[in-house]
Protein backbone atom coordinates (compact mmCIF):
# COMPACT_ATOMS: atom_id res chain seq x y z
CA UNK A 1 0.00 0.00 0.00
CA UNK A 2 3.07 2.35 0.88
CA UNK A 3 4.13 1.85 -2.57
CA UNK A 4 0.35 2.47 -4.45
CA UNK A 5 0.33 6.16 -2.14
CA UNK A 6 3.87 7.14 -3.48
CA UNK A 7 2.35 6.84 -6.86
CA UNK A 8 -0.08 9.38 -6.18
CA UNK A 9 1.16 12.31 -7.15
CA UNK A 10 1.24 15.35 -5.01
CA UNK A 11 -0.14 17.51 -7.73
CA UNK A 12 -3.19 15.05 -8.74
CA UNK A 13 -4.15 15.31 -5.18
CA UNK A 14 -4.30 18.63 -4.66
CA UNK A 15 -6.74 19.17 -7.51
CA UNK A 16 -9.02 16.24 -6.86
CA UNK A 17 -9.07 17.82 -3.08
CA UNK A 18 -9.70 21.57 -4.80
CA UNK A 19 -12.39 20.01 -6.94
CA UNK A 20 -13.84 18.15 -4.42
CA UNK A 21 -13.87 21.33 -2.16
CA UNK A 22 -15.49 23.50 -4.89
CA UNK A 23 -18.32 21.07 -5.62
CA UNK A 24 -18.75 20.15 -1.46
CA UNK A 25 -19.05 16.41 -2.64
CA UNK A 26 -16.73 13.91 -2.77
CA UNK A 27 -14.85 14.17 -6.21
CA UNK A 28 -14.42 10.99 -8.41
CA UNK A 29 -10.85 11.68 -8.27
CA UNK A 30 -10.84 11.36 -4.83
CA UNK A 31 -12.74 8.25 -4.65
CA UNK A 32 -10.72 6.91 -7.81
CA UNK A 33 -7.34 7.82 -5.96
CA UNK A 34 -9.01 5.67 -2.76
CA UNK A 35 -9.59 2.83 -5.26
CA UNK A 36 -6.10 2.65 -6.29
CA UNK A 37 -4.81 2.74 -2.52
CA UNK A 38 -6.98 0.37 -1.25
CA UNK A 39 -6.75 -2.34 -4.30
CA UNK A 40 -7.88 -5.14 -1.62
CA UNK A 41 -5.48 -7.51 -3.53
CA UNK A 42 -5.34 -10.47 -1.05
CA UNK A 43 -9.29 -10.59 -0.68
CA UNK A 44 -9.72 -10.46 -3.97
CA UNK A 45 -7.27 -12.84 -5.31
CA UNK A 46 -9.22 -15.36 -2.93
CA UNK A 47 -12.36 -14.33 -3.97
CA UNK A 48 -12.36 -13.46 -7.42
CA UNK A 49 -9.06 -15.24 -8.96
CA UNK A 50 -8.51 -18.71 -6.83
CA UNK A 51 -9.23 -22.07 -8.58
CA UNK A 52 -13.42 -22.76 -7.87
CA UNK A 53 -14.21 -19.20 -7.73
CA UNK A 54 -16.33 -18.91 -10.77
CA UNK A 55 -19.41 -19.98 -9.04
CA UNK A 56 -21.86 -18.44 -6.47
CA UNK A 57 -19.50 -16.46 -4.66
CA UNK A 58 -18.25 -14.43 -7.33
CA UNK A 59 -21.60 -13.86 -8.80
CA UNK A 60 -22.93 -12.94 -5.40
CA UNK A 61 -19.72 -10.38 -5.26
CA UNK A 62 -20.23 -8.97 -8.95
CA UNK A 63 -23.99 -8.89 -8.44
CA UNK A 64 -23.92 -6.45 -5.24
CA UNK A 65 -20.80 -4.52 -6.36
CA UNK A 66 -22.81 -3.21 -9.71
CA UNK A 67 -26.21 -3.17 -7.88
CA UNK A 68 -24.49 -1.55 -4.23
CA UNK A 69 -26.97 -0.31 -2.11
CA UNK A 70 -29.95 -2.04 -3.47
CA UNK A 71 -32.45 -4.64 -2.15
CA UNK A 72 -30.00 -8.04 -0.77
CA UNK A 73 -32.80 -9.56 -2.51
CA UNK A 74 -32.56 -7.96 -5.64
CA UNK A 75 -29.17 -8.60 -5.61
CA UNK A 76 -29.26 -12.15 -4.81
CA UNK A 77 -32.13 -12.87 -7.67
CA UNK A 78 -29.86 -10.81 -10.11
CA UNK A 79 -26.66 -13.17 -9.27
CA UNK A 80 -28.80 -16.38 -10.24
CA UNK A 81 -29.49 -14.91 -14.29
CA UNK A 82 -25.49 -15.11 -14.43
CA UNK A 83 -24.96 -17.64 -17.46
CA UNK A 84 -27.65 -20.81 -18.56
CA UNK A 85 -29.03 -21.57 -14.85
CA UNK A 86 -32.44 -23.61 -14.64
CA UNK A 87 -35.19 -22.61 -12.54
CA UNK A 88 -33.86 -25.40 -9.68
CA UNK A 89 -30.41 -23.71 -9.68
CA UNK A 90 -31.71 -20.17 -9.59
CA UNK A 91 -33.82 -21.44 -6.38
CA UNK A 92 -30.51 -22.63 -4.43
CA UNK A 93 -29.12 -19.17 -4.82
CA UNK A 94 -31.98 -17.92 -2.67
CA UNK A 95 -33.06 -21.11 -0.62
CA UNK A 96 -29.88 -22.91 0.17
CA UNK A 97 -27.08 -21.32 2.06
CA UNK A 98 -27.56 -18.21 3.99
CA UNK A 99 -27.16 -15.10 1.35
CA UNK A 100 -26.50 -12.99 4.82
CA UNK A 101 -23.90 -14.90 5.45
CA UNK A 102 -22.56 -15.71 1.55
CA UNK A 103 -22.66 -11.79 1.03
CA UNK A 104 -20.54 -11.29 4.28
CA UNK A 105 -17.72 -14.10 3.27
CA UNK A 106 -17.26 -12.48 0.14
CA UNK A 107 -17.00 -9.03 1.46
CA UNK A 108 -20.58 -7.27 1.13
CA UNK A 109 -22.59 -5.97 4.41
CA UNK A 110 -25.60 -6.36 4.83
CA UNK A 111 -27.38 -2.86 6.64
CA UNK A 112 -30.37 -3.23 8.78
CA UNK A 113 -32.56 -2.49 5.92
CA UNK A 114 -31.05 -5.42 4.33
CA UNK A 115 -29.43 -3.41 1.70
CA UNK A 116 -25.92 -4.73 -0.11
CA UNK A 117 -23.62 -2.25 1.31
CA UNK A 118 -19.52 -2.27 1.60
CA UNK A 119 -18.98 -0.58 5.01
CA UNK A 120 -16.57 -2.25 6.11
CA UNK A 121 -14.25 -2.02 3.13
CA UNK A 122 -15.10 1.15 1.21
CA UNK A 123 -14.07 0.78 -2.66
CA UNK A 124 -14.44 -2.67 -2.95
CA UNK A 125 -17.13 -3.02 -5.57
CA UNK A 126 -15.36 -0.83 -8.27
CA UNK A 127 -12.06 -2.48 -7.44
CA UNK A 128 -14.18 -6.23 -7.69
CA UNK A 129 -15.82 -5.37 -11.06
CA UNK A 130 -12.01 -4.20 -12.50
CA UNK A 131 -10.44 -7.55 -11.30
CA UNK A 132 -13.19 -9.42 -12.32
CA UNK A 133 -13.20 -8.24 -16.09
CA UNK A 134 -9.63 -8.04 -16.34
CA UNK A 135 -8.56 -11.22 -14.41
CA UNK A 136 -11.18 -13.82 -16.73
CA UNK A 137 -10.79 -12.17 -20.33
CA UNK A 138 -12.66 -16.05 -21.07
CA UNK A 139 -15.50 -14.87 -19.04
CA UNK A 140 -16.09 -11.19 -20.65
CA UNK A 141 -18.79 -12.25 -23.26
CA UNK A 142 -20.74 -14.50 -20.55
CA UNK A 143 -20.69 -10.80 -17.98
CA UNK A 144 -21.81 -8.50 -20.62
CA UNK A 145 -24.83 -10.75 -21.92
CA UNK A 146 -25.68 -11.13 -18.48
CA UNK A 147 -25.79 -7.87 -17.82
CA UNK A 148 -27.49 -7.34 -20.66
CA UNK A 149 -30.01 -9.20 -19.68
CA UNK A 150 -30.92 -8.36 -15.72
CA UNK A 151 -31.00 -4.51 -17.18
CA UNK A 152 -33.60 -4.87 -20.48
CA UNK A 153 -36.07 -2.91 -19.66
CA UNK A 154 -38.82 -3.44 -16.91
CA UNK A 155 -36.56 -6.49 -15.24
CA UNK A 156 -35.22 -4.59 -12.44
CA UNK A 157 -36.03 -0.39 -11.68
CA UNK A 158 -34.39 2.11 -14.10
CA UNK A 159 -32.72 3.76 -11.36
CA UNK A 160 -30.37 0.16 -11.03
CA UNK A 161 -29.66 -0.07 -14.11
CA UNK A 162 -28.13 3.68 -14.29
CA UNK A 163 -25.91 2.51 -11.68
CA UNK A 164 -25.07 -0.48 -13.48
CA UNK A 165 -24.16 1.75 -16.68
CA UNK A 166 -22.39 3.95 -14.27
CA UNK A 167 -20.10 1.55 -12.98
CA UNK A 168 -19.78 -0.11 -16.98
CA UNK A 169 -18.82 3.28 -17.64
CA UNK A 170 -16.20 3.64 -15.02
CA UNK A 171 -14.56 -0.06 -16.18
CA UNK A 172 -14.53 1.10 -19.68
CA UNK A 173 -11.60 4.26 -18.78
CA UNK A 174 -9.23 1.36 -18.55
CA UNK A 175 -10.49 -1.87 -19.52
CA UNK A 176 -9.99 -4.16 -22.59
CA UNK A 177 -12.75 -4.68 -24.89
CA UNK A 178 -15.02 -1.77 -23.15
CA UNK A 179 -18.05 -3.10 -22.24
CA UNK A 180 -20.19 0.33 -21.90
CA UNK A 181 -20.88 1.03 -25.85
CA UNK A 182 -22.33 -2.39 -26.69
CA UNK A 183 -24.54 -2.39 -23.74
CA UNK A 184 -25.98 0.80 -24.29
CA UNK A 185 -26.75 -0.19 -27.79
CA UNK A 186 -28.42 -3.10 -26.67
CA UNK A 187 -30.58 -0.76 -24.67
CA UNK A 188 -31.77 1.47 -27.46
CA UNK A 189 -32.34 -1.86 -29.36
CA UNK A 190 -34.95 -3.05 -26.70
CA UNK A 191 -36.48 -0.14 -26.41
CA UNK A 192 -39.23 1.99 -28.88
CA UNK A 193 -37.94 5.65 -29.93
CA UNK A 194 -40.62 7.07 -27.12
CA UNK A 195 -38.68 5.01 -24.74
CA UNK A 196 -38.15 7.04 -21.70
CA UNK A 197 -35.18 4.94 -21.63
CA UNK A 198 -33.85 6.88 -24.14
CA UNK A 199 -32.81 9.98 -21.92
CA UNK A 200 -31.14 7.70 -20.14
CA UNK A 201 -29.01 6.52 -22.50
CA UNK A 202 -28.45 10.05 -23.61
CA UNK A 203 -27.22 11.10 -20.19
CA UNK A 204 -25.02 7.96 -19.91
CA UNK A 205 -23.55 9.02 -23.72
CA UNK A 206 -22.85 12.57 -22.76
CA UNK A 207 -21.01 11.74 -19.57
CA UNK A 208 -19.04 9.55 -21.30
CA UNK A 209 -18.37 12.29 -23.79
CA UNK A 210 -16.75 13.78 -20.79
CA UNK A 211 -14.98 11.24 -19.63
CA UNK A 212 -11.17 11.70 -21.40
CA UNK A 213 -10.74 7.96 -22.01
CA UNK A 214 -13.93 7.68 -23.65
CA UNK A 215 -14.39 10.65 -25.35
CA UNK A 216 -13.19 9.61 -28.83
CA UNK A 217 -14.75 7.17 -28.95
CA UNK A 218 -18.31 8.57 -27.92
CA UNK A 219 -17.80 10.72 -30.69
CA UNK A 220 -17.25 7.58 -32.93
CA UNK A 221 -20.35 5.62 -31.66
CA UNK A 222 -23.06 8.67 -31.95
CA UNK A 223 -21.84 9.27 -35.86
CA UNK A 224 -22.68 5.69 -35.95
CA UNK A 225 -25.81 5.93 -34.56
CA UNK A 226 -27.00 8.69 -36.71
CA UNK A 227 -26.83 6.25 -39.71
CA UNK A 228 -29.48 3.49 -37.81
CA UNK A 229 -32.94 3.55 -37.13
CA UNK A 230 -35.20 6.18 -35.50
CA UNK A 231 -34.39 5.43 -31.81
CA UNK A 232 -30.72 5.12 -32.51
CA UNK A 233 -30.99 8.75 -34.40
CA UNK A 234 -33.33 10.02 -31.23
CA UNK A 235 -30.70 9.36 -28.65
CA UNK A 236 -28.05 11.04 -30.71
CA UNK A 237 -30.32 13.85 -30.65
CA UNK A 238 -31.15 13.63 -27.02
CA UNK A 239 -27.31 13.59 -26.49
CA UNK A 240 -26.95 17.10 -29.09
CA UNK A 241 -29.52 19.16 -27.07
CA UNK A 242 -28.23 18.68 -23.46
CA UNK A 243 -24.68 19.83 -22.99
CA UNK A 244 -22.78 17.88 -25.64
CA UNK A 245 -24.04 20.44 -27.92
CA UNK A 246 -22.48 23.37 -25.90
CA UNK A 247 -19.02 21.47 -25.12
CA UNK A 248 -18.74 20.37 -28.69
CA UNK A 249 -21.08 21.99 -31.05
CA UNK A 250 -19.47 20.91 -34.09
CA UNK A 251 -19.57 17.93 -33.70
CA UNK A 252 -23.10 18.49 -32.63
CA UNK A 253 -23.73 20.21 -35.62
CA UNK A 254 -22.35 17.40 -38.21
CA UNK A 255 -24.39 14.69 -36.41
CA UNK A 256 -27.85 16.94 -36.03
CA UNK A 257 -27.18 17.20 -40.12
CA UNK A 258 -27.09 13.44 -40.59
CA UNK A 259 -30.19 13.21 -38.34
CA UNK A 260 -32.41 16.28 -40.20
CA UNK A 261 -31.17 14.71 -43.58
CA UNK A 262 -31.93 10.79 -42.90
CA UNK A 263 -35.34 10.62 -43.50
CA UNK A 264 -37.90 12.82 -45.65
CA UNK A 265 -40.72 11.91 -43.19
CA UNK A 266 -40.75 14.55 -39.41
CA UNK A 267 -40.27 12.31 -36.13
CA UNK A 268 -39.32 12.73 -32.87
CA UNK A 269 -35.40 12.60 -33.48
CA UNK A 270 -35.67 15.37 -36.54
CA UNK A 271 -38.42 17.16 -34.33
CA UNK A 272 -35.46 17.19 -31.02
CA UNK A 273 -33.25 17.98 -33.64
CA UNK A 274 -34.09 21.40 -34.51
CA UNK A 275 -34.76 22.05 -30.44
CA UNK A 276 -31.09 21.27 -30.69
CA UNK A 277 -30.18 23.44 -33.27
CA UNK A 278 -32.46 26.02 -31.79
CA UNK A 279 -30.81 25.81 -28.80
CA UNK A 280 -26.85 26.19 -30.30
CA UNK A 281 -28.10 29.01 -32.22
CA UNK A 282 -29.82 31.41 -29.17
CA UNK A 283 -27.23 30.74 -26.57
CA UNK A 284 -24.62 33.54 -27.76
CA UNK A 285 -23.76 35.27 -30.47
CA UNK A 286 -20.74 32.90 -31.44
CA UNK A 287 -23.88 30.02 -31.44
CA UNK A 288 -25.45 31.87 -33.82
CA UNK A 289 -23.24 32.67 -36.13
CA UNK A 290 -21.64 29.23 -36.16
CA UNK A 291 -25.65 27.27 -36.55
CA UNK A 292 -25.94 30.15 -39.31
CA UNK A 293 -22.49 29.48 -41.79
CA UNK A 294 -23.39 25.68 -40.67
CA UNK A 295 -26.88 25.74 -42.26
CA UNK A 296 -25.65 27.97 -45.35
CA UNK A 297 -22.93 24.60 -45.94
CA UNK A 298 -25.70 22.44 -45.93
CA UNK A 299 -27.81 23.92 -48.27
CA UNK A 300 -25.30 24.35 -50.67
CA UNK A 301 -23.09 21.49 -50.32
CA UNK A 302 -26.04 18.90 -49.58
CA UNK A 303 -28.17 20.16 -51.73
CA UNK A 304 -30.41 16.96 -52.27
CA UNK A 305 -30.40 16.27 -48.49
CA UNK A 306 -33.45 17.92 -46.27
CA UNK A 307 -30.87 18.98 -43.54
CA UNK A 308 -30.62 22.42 -44.91
CA UNK A 309 -34.20 23.07 -45.41
CA UNK A 310 -35.03 21.73 -42.35
CA UNK A 311 -32.74 23.30 -40.26
CA UNK A 312 -33.79 26.88 -42.08
CA UNK A 313 -37.34 26.60 -41.39
CA UNK A 314 -36.65 25.96 -37.76
CA UNK A 315 -34.61 29.28 -37.87
CA UNK A 316 -36.89 31.08 -39.45
CA UNK A 317 -39.99 29.75 -37.70
CA UNK A 318 -41.44 33.38 -35.66
CA UNK A 319 -42.18 31.10 -32.78
CA UNK A 320 -38.78 30.93 -32.07
CA UNK A 321 -36.58 34.16 -31.23
CA UNK A 322 -33.74 33.13 -33.93
CA UNK A 323 -35.76 34.73 -36.55
CA UNK A 324 -35.96 38.22 -34.91
CA UNK A 325 -32.06 38.34 -34.29
CA UNK A 326 -31.73 37.27 -38.11
CA UNK A 327 -33.98 40.26 -38.98
CA UNK A 328 -32.45 42.34 -37.31
CA UNK A 329 -29.22 41.84 -38.36
CA UNK A 330 -30.52 41.08 -42.31
CA UNK A 331 -31.02 45.41 -41.99
CA UNK A 332 -27.24 46.02 -41.66
CA UNK A 333 -25.45 43.07 -42.84
CA UNK A 334 -25.93 42.04 -46.22
CA UNK A 335 -24.49 39.04 -45.63
CA UNK A 336 -26.95 37.80 -43.38
CA UNK A 337 -29.69 39.70 -46.23
CA UNK A 338 -28.67 37.07 -48.76
CA UNK A 339 -28.63 34.02 -46.68
CA UNK A 340 -32.17 34.56 -45.59
CA UNK A 341 -33.08 35.06 -49.60
CA UNK A 342 -30.79 32.16 -50.83
CA UNK A 343 -32.07 29.75 -48.25
CA UNK A 344 -35.88 30.75 -48.80
CA UNK A 345 -34.99 29.80 -52.72
CA UNK A 346 -33.24 26.57 -51.67
CA UNK A 347 -35.98 25.73 -49.29
CA UNK A 348 -38.92 26.36 -51.59
CA UNK A 349 -37.21 24.06 -54.43
CA UNK A 350 -37.36 21.22 -52.35
CA UNK A 351 -40.19 19.36 -52.27
CA UNK A 352 -39.60 17.43 -49.13
CA UNK A 353 -40.83 20.42 -47.15
CA UNK A 354 -43.09 22.07 -49.32
CA UNK A 355 -45.64 21.86 -46.19
CA UNK A 356 -43.77 23.30 -44.04
CA UNK A 357 -42.29 26.06 -46.12
CA UNK A 358 -45.67 26.95 -46.81
CA UNK A 359 -46.66 27.24 -42.90
CA UNK A 360 -43.59 29.19 -41.88
CA UNK A 361 -44.37 31.92 -44.64
CA UNK A 362 -47.93 31.67 -43.37
CA UNK A 363 -46.40 31.90 -40.14
CA UNK A 364 -43.95 35.30 -41.74
CA UNK A 365 -47.90 36.84 -42.95
CA UNK A 366 -49.62 36.70 -39.67
CA UNK A 367 -46.24 38.23 -37.62
CA UNK A 368 -46.66 40.81 -40.13
CA UNK A 369 -49.84 41.50 -39.55
CA UNK A 370 -49.91 41.41 -35.63
CA UNK A 371 -46.94 44.02 -35.94
CA UNK A 372 -43.91 42.36 -35.49
CA UNK A 373 -41.12 42.16 -37.61
CA UNK A 374 -40.97 45.76 -39.40
CA UNK A 375 -42.87 44.65 -42.55
CA UNK A 376 -41.74 47.35 -44.81
CA UNK A 377 -38.01 45.01 -44.70
CA UNK A 378 -40.44 41.81 -44.38
CA UNK A 379 -42.51 42.43 -47.82
CA UNK A 380 -39.36 43.75 -49.81
CA UNK A 381 -37.29 40.54 -48.87
CA UNK A 382 -39.89 38.33 -49.75
CA UNK A 383 -40.34 40.12 -52.96
CA UNK A 384 -36.66 39.31 -53.27
CA UNK A 385 -37.03 35.75 -52.91
CA UNK A 386 -40.46 35.47 -54.90
CA UNK A 387 -38.66 38.16 -58.11
CA UNK A 388 -35.57 35.34 -58.13
CA UNK A 389 -37.79 32.59 -57.38
CA UNK A 390 -39.68 30.66 -60.38
CA UNK A 391 -43.12 30.67 -58.14
CA UNK A 392 -44.18 27.27 -57.39
CA UNK A 393 -45.43 24.31 -54.59
CA UNK A 394 -45.65 26.63 -51.31
CA UNK A 395 -44.75 29.52 -52.68
CA UNK A 396 -47.08 29.64 -55.44
CA UNK A 397 -49.99 29.11 -52.59
CA UNK A 398 -48.34 31.70 -50.47
CA UNK A 399 -48.65 34.64 -53.57
CA UNK A 400 -51.94 32.91 -55.53
CA UNK A 401 -54.17 31.89 -53.03
CA UNK A 402 -55.43 28.85 -51.12
CA UNK A 403 -59.70 28.68 -50.70
CA UNK A 404 -58.57 26.70 -47.19
CA UNK A 405 -56.94 29.75 -46.04
CA UNK A 406 -57.68 32.73 -46.32
CA UNK A 407 -57.52 35.53 -44.31
CA UNK A 408 -56.33 38.92 -43.45
CA UNK A 409 -52.82 38.29 -43.03
CA UNK A 410 -52.30 36.46 -46.22
CA UNK A 411 -54.51 38.73 -48.18
CA UNK A 412 -52.12 42.12 -46.82
CA UNK A 413 -49.41 39.84 -47.55
CA UNK A 414 -50.17 39.14 -51.18
CA UNK A 415 -51.13 42.84 -51.63
CA UNK A 416 -47.72 43.82 -50.39
CA UNK A 417 -45.62 41.39 -52.44
CA UNK A 418 -47.77 42.54 -55.49
CA UNK A 419 -46.78 46.32 -54.91
CA UNK A 420 -49.99 47.68 -53.93
CA UNK A 421 -51.10 50.04 -51.14
CA UNK A 422 -52.51 47.76 -48.41
CA UNK A 423 -55.77 48.95 -46.70
CA UNK A 424 -54.94 49.36 -43.13
CA UNK A 425 -58.74 49.41 -42.44
CA UNK A 426 -60.37 46.33 -39.91
CA UNK A 427 -63.52 46.98 -42.44
CA UNK A 428 -63.35 49.11 -45.08
CA UNK A 429 -66.44 50.67 -46.72
CA UNK A 430 -64.59 51.17 -50.13
CA UNK A 431 -66.01 49.42 -53.05
CA UNK A 432 -62.22 49.39 -54.74
CA UNK A 433 -60.43 48.21 -51.78
CA UNK A 434 -57.38 46.04 -52.71
CA UNK A 435 -58.95 43.00 -49.25
CA UNK A 436 -62.35 43.18 -50.90
CA UNK A 437 -61.79 42.70 -54.45
CA UNK A 438 -58.95 40.23 -53.52
CA UNK A 439 -61.82 38.37 -51.48
CA UNK A 440 -63.79 37.90 -53.95
CA UNK A 441 -62.14 36.90 -56.64
CA UNK A 442 -61.03 33.83 -54.37
CA UNK A 443 -62.66 30.82 -56.11
CA UNK A 444 -64.64 32.75 -58.57
CA UNK A 445 -62.56 34.21 -61.13
CA UNK A 446 -58.70 34.16 -61.96
CA UNK A 447 -56.45 33.57 -58.91
CA UNK A 448 -53.93 36.36 -59.82
CA UNK A 449 -53.79 39.06 -57.26
CA UNK A 450 -55.46 42.32 -58.61
CA UNK A 451 -52.92 45.38 -59.62
CA UNK A 452 -55.01 47.76 -59.73
CA UNK A 453 -57.41 48.32 -56.90
CA UNK A 454 -56.02 50.79 -54.20
CA UNK A 455 -56.86 51.08 -50.31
Amino acid sequence: MAARIKNISPSRLQRALEQQEAEGVGSDDIRRIKDEVRLWEGFLTRVLTEPGTRGADRTMLLAASYLEDAPLELCIKIAGEFGDRSEDQKRRYREGRSPRRRMQSVGVDVSDDDRAVFHRMPGLAMTAIRTDWHHWAEERQATTDWLKRVTTSGAIPEQWSEQIAGRLLELSRTATEPPLFPILKHWIETSGPDSPRLDAVARILTAAAHTPELEHATHRCLLDFTRSNLAHRTTVALVCRGTYGADHPNKALTRLRWILGHNPVEDRATTIATDALIAQATASNEGFTRVINAVETWLTRYEEHTAGPRAFLALADPAHRVLNQLLTRAQTSPRVREFLIEAWIATLAHPAVRERAYAVLVAWAHAVHEQKPQQDFVFALLTDVRNAHTPRDAMSRFLYGNPEAEDPALIEARHALANLQTCRHSVCGRPDCGARLQTREVGTTSSTPDRTGTG
